[in-house]
C-alpha cells in the first residue's frame, strides 16, 4: 500500500483511498455528498499545479479545489 499523503500530491492516473479528512462543517459536509469518505476510492484523472483536482469516484468526475484537497489524507 502506498504511504499517507494529502491528495493534493496524489500523482495523476493512480488510485487511493481516503483515509481521513481534516474538514468540518460546510467543507465536509460537501466532500461527503460527492462521496468523498473514509474508505472511498479515488481515481486521481488529473492534477496540474495550479488547478483544483479532477478525480473520479465511482461512476461520477469531480473537481476538487486544490486547498480542499490538502485536506483529505490518502493512501
Amino acid at each position: 500500500m502506498q504511504n499517507k499523503q494529502n491528495l493534493s500530491s496524489a500523482e495523476s492516473g493512480q488510485i487511493y483511498f481516503v483515509i481521513a479528512t481534516d474538514l468540518d462543517g460546510i467543507h465536509l459536509k460537501r466532500l461527503e455528498s460527492m462521496g468523498i469518505i473514509p474508505g472511498a476510492e479515488l481515481d486521481v484523472i488529473s492534477n496540474e499545479t495550479g488547478t483544483p483536482l479532477l478525480v473520479a469516484v465511482g461512476d461520477s468526475r469531480l473537481m476538487v479545489d486544490r486547498a480542499v484537497a490538502e485536506q483529505v489524507i490518502v493512501a
